[in-house]
């Protein structure tokens, strides 16, 4: 078997399209791709290669993303990606690569043949953005609107805009979006569910710097799609691209067939998705890395304006789940393990002490409220995230992880008398603080993701709550070493007189506590409140 790789420049774009491929067409499962200096093969250039949903970008010699390798183990027989030099870059440069069969056959230092390569110019651009008179059709209400981000209709300031307006028995589309470096498509979706199933895709693809309009199936639970014939339901498509902008133009019948399903816009109301993303320099679609969806479904044959939803409701919920658990039952369950084992001594709750009784429930309960809202996130990115360079999926799992944890010891609960009990108390409180912390500062990264939406008060409604469990914590230290003191000193006279000790009670001070328990229950509901509504706002 005799792998090379393969390259071929495109002179207009500035960048090279590489090739991983078998010389008899054998498959291989992983790759580790490199683009380095001819003078000095040791120096990696750090350009940019064009990830897909087969690959990922990784740091190689302290450098970001300046290095590709393969983001699963599936048998593939070819791999292209494009490579984008790094800004006034001129030289020679080789490609090197390593593959790898198996795990007992791989090849490495597979380099190609020296190509020289400039870069693009580092000069101040213009950020491509969309006309102003794109929106007064909107405003007139002469078509429908659908842009993104959300409220971008009416805040004028969009980035991907679909007009709409039936006449005649059909329905004329206009597409208008900006293209980023790495952005070669933008497309709209149009659907009975607010997820892109098997569903009919409408693309406005740049291609060799040549706009093609043309319609696609996707393919149930993958980023893949297959382009369909130009007469299925699409005509008198055409398109442009200046300075950054692409546009496209295209009409729909009303009834068309797709993939032996009818659709019909008569009557019906249908979920529209806006996309954006990159593609290969062949015009294969890649994942889209911006997408829209509208927040109820619409009459293709009625004018309106339609608002993308702000947040999709599975992140909403996945935050809301996380700071109900983490900020409201969680810190009350460990407050009441911590503070509270004294109080309501003559009282039990299914034959268990209350403080048990209640600190178990409230974590059972944040437990499983984790755990939703770990799936829920799942589902919705559909599988791992990454998000760089807010670590905020790391620092979560970790957290999630810690939470899990925090049963299974319990399972190895020793007896109170037994010698390792105090080790298992330590390991226990332990990983508890470990995951409260981390799943706090999780909270605090989330405010800066883009999907979250989330507004900067945020950030000191977060504040407030720390500072209100800190100082809270602090009082109730100060109060159960007075208290200890004084009960030390009644003890004490009480032995000397020869007094018999008291059948188990409330410890002094438990209606200090009780009040104090009811002041933190409001003010952090009131918190834990005010953060889930932000969420929905």
């Amino acid at each position: 078997m005799r792998l090379s790789l393969q390259f071929k420049s495109d002179i207009e774009e500035n960048s090279v399209s590489v090739t991983i491929s078998a010389s008899r067409g054998e498959p291989f499962k992983g790759f580790l791709l490199e683009a380095r200096l001819k003078a000095n093969s040791s120096h990696i250039v750090n350009g940019r290669f064009t990830a897909d949903e087969n690959s990922l970008l990784i740091n190689c010699n302290s450098s970001k993303k300046n290095s590709l390798t393969h983001g699963n183990v599936k048998d593939k027989k070819e791999f292209i990606t494009k490579w984008i030099p790094p800004a006034n870059f001129k030289g020679k440069v080789i490609f090197r690569g390593t593959v790898l069969k198996d795990f007992k056959t791989f090849w490495v230092n597979i380099d190609t043949s020296p190509l020289w390569v400039v870069g693009p110019s580092l000069q101040p651009e213009r950020k491509p953005e969309l006309s102003v008179d794109l929106y007064s059709d909107c405003e007139a209400k002469r078509k429908s609107c659908f842009g993104m981000p959300a409220l971008c209709v009416k805040n004028k300031n969009c980035y991907v805009i679909l007009t709409c307006v039936y006449k005649n028995g059909e329905v004329e589309f206009k597409m208008t979006g900006t293209l980023g470096l790495f952005d070669k498509y933008i497309a709209v979706g149009i659907s009975e569910d607010v997820k892109m199933g098997e569903d009919s895709i409408t693309e406005c693809m740049l291609v060799n710097r040549r706009v093609v309009v043309r319609q696609s199936w996707n393919i149930n639970s993958t980023y893949k799609n297959e382009v369909l014939d130009n007469e299925l339901g699409i005509y008198d498509q055409s398109g442009e691209y200046v300075d950054g902008v692409i546009t496209c133009h295209w009409k729909q019948k009303v009834i068309a067939t797709r993939k032996n399903t009818v659709q019909s816009i008569i009557g019906k109301k249908y979920h529209l998705l806006l996309v954006k993303g990159p593609a290969s320099v062949e015009g294969v679609k890649r994942k889209h890395n911006e997408r829209a969806v509208s927040d109820k479904p619409v009459n293709l044959m009625l004018i309106s304006t339609v608002e993308g939803d702000k947040v999709p409701l599975f992140i909403k919920l996945h935050g809301s789940f996380m700071v109900t658990a983490w900020i409201g039952f969680v810190g009350l369950a460990m407050i009441i393990a911590r503070h509270y084992k004294q109080v309501w001594q003559n009282n039990t709750l299914c034959t268990m002490n209350i403080w048990f009784a209640v600190h178990q429930f409230l974590m059972l309960l944040s437990l499983s409220l984790i755990i939703a809202a770990f799936v829920l996130i799942f589902l919705h990115v559909e599988g791992w995230s990454q998000v760089d360079p807010n670590p905020h999926p790391i620092t979560g799992c970790v957290a999630t992880g810690l939470a899990l944890l925090q049963p299974i010891m319990a399972l190895f609960l020793p007896k109170p008398d037994a010698k390792n009990r105090s080790i298992f108390n330590w390991l226990h409180w332990f990983v508890g603080n470990t995951s409260k912390i981390l799943a706090v500062l999780t909270i605090f990264l989330a405010v800066s993701l883009e999907a979250a939406n989330l507004p900067y008060a945020y950030y000191w409604i977060l504040v407030g709550y720390i500072t209100f469990y800190f100082l809270f914590q602090l009082l109730m230290h100060i109060h159960a070493c007075i208290v200890d003191r004084k009960k030390g000193t009644e003890k004490g006279k009480q032995e000397l007189n020869g007094e018999e000790q008291d059948s188990p009670k409330d410890a002094p001070g438990s209606n200090f506590r009780r009040f104090m328990l009811g002041i933190y229950i409001v003010i952090v509901a009131g918190l834990v409140a005010a953060l889930v509504l932000l969420i929905w706002l």
